[in-house]
């Protein structure tokens, strides 16, 4: 109970952000990742909600601490690891909103090179960790309500959640040389959760800054463009991945858990877009002599 009331989780009615309430947090999801046991207790005492009160407050004019933003997600993935229940209650209380925040302040920091260049990447808790943080939280969150046997349309439920994920994805420098490392590849496990109808949806509607990719007129919706970047994502991992070009002679155990997500993004994608589909024909195929 001292601990979640110095986190600022006990019935809270403001967000505490303070360095005291930053490391009570921090020995709370040290507890619930040796004990599990603890969980039904913090269920008891409303850590859930008070969880989601605190990232829902986060605004600009409040910004939250990276580690408050970190270890409030960190919890809540802990908390909802195959508990159905406790997803679909939060899914109704619209922790879509809270988490499209966390994302959407990250991110920006991420996209601008000047703000880029001044993180610090040796701190353990940065914008970086927070965006893969939230991600990780995000994927868990669709996951589990995918499974439920009366699930919510999750796709409909986290659409706003898109918005961030695809600004990381396309304006956000992919890390070299293996470019399926966090925060990118936990935006390409999330990716992978969503229907290709919502991802065009979305994209289509972020025209003020997906303009800025691509010529519109040779690639009127951004689908090549889409689908260069992706592959040529996926040919980078393989080279990183699979050097000798032979799978079963390198004998990498992380190449289908790192690469499959991706496959399964563009499998999508291209089942919903022709000149998706064409382009990526063209990348992945051997030419005709």
């Amino acid at each position: 109970m001292v601990f979640i009331q110095l986190a600022g989780l006990y019935k809270p009615t403001r967000v505490m952000d303070t360095a005291s309430s930053q490391e009570a947090l921090k020995c709370i999801c040290n507890c619930v990742f040796l004990k599990e046991s603890v969980k039904p207790y913090l269920e008891e005492e409303h850590v859930v909600d008070s969880c989601l009160y605190v990232l829902q407050q986060s605004e600009d004019q409040h910004r939250l601490g990276l580690e408050t933003q970190f270890l409030t997600c960190r919890l809540l993935f802990f908390m909802t690891v195959h508990r159905s229940d406790l997803v679909a209650s939060l899914i109704k209380l619209n922790v879509a909103d809270a988490i499209a925040k966390v994302l959407s302040s990250n991110v920006a920091l991420l996209e601008d090179p000047a703000l880029r260049i001044q993180i610090d990447r040796n701190a353990p808790i940065n914008p970086w960790t927070v965006t893969s943080e939230a991600l990780k939280l995000l994927f868990n969150l669709l996951l589990v309500e995918a499974r439920r046997e009366d699930a919510m349309d999750t796709n409909q439920a986290f659409q706003q959640c898109l918005v961030p994920i695809l600004r990381l994805i396309f304006r956000v420098p992919f890390a070299e040389p293996q470019p399926l490392v966090p925060p990118h590849a936990q935006a390409i496990h999330a990716l992978m959760q969503f229907q290709y109808t919502t991802i065009a949806q979305v994209w289509s509607e972020q025209s003020q800054w997906t303009r800025q990719l691509y010529a519109k007129q040779e690639d009127e919706h951004g689908y090549i463009y889409m689908a260069n970047t992706l592959v040529n994502v996926l040919d980078k991992s393989i080279h990183v991945l699979i050097p000798s070009g032979d799978p079963d002679q390198d004998g990498n155990q992380s190449v289908d858990a790192t690469i499959a997500p991706l496959l399964l993004v563009l499998v999508s994608l291209a089942e919903g877009d022709e000149a998706f589909k064409q382009t990526m024909i063209k990348q992945m195929l051997p030419r005709e002599k």
